[in-house]
């Protein structure tokens, strides 16, 4: 598995996105993976292009 599909559970998903827990729950963009009942993981590689799209230019006017 390389680095970039790396699995990170829901706490660290959300201190890689910088937010909170509840907050990443809120986030529907972002695709998870639920192994079993409880388990909810999020693939490194998905978070990063989530951070990518959400990227803003701003020019000087």
């Amino acid at each position: 598995m390389s680095h970039s599909d790396e699995l990170l559970d829901r706490k660290q998903a959300a201190n890689f996105l910088h937010v909170s827990d509840r907050t990443l729950d809120r986030i529907p963009e972002i695709p998870r993976i639920k192994i079993g009942d409880r388990k909810i993981f999020f693939r490194r590689s998905d978070l990063a292009n989530y951070i990518a799209s959400r990227a803003e230019v701003r020019t000087a006017a």
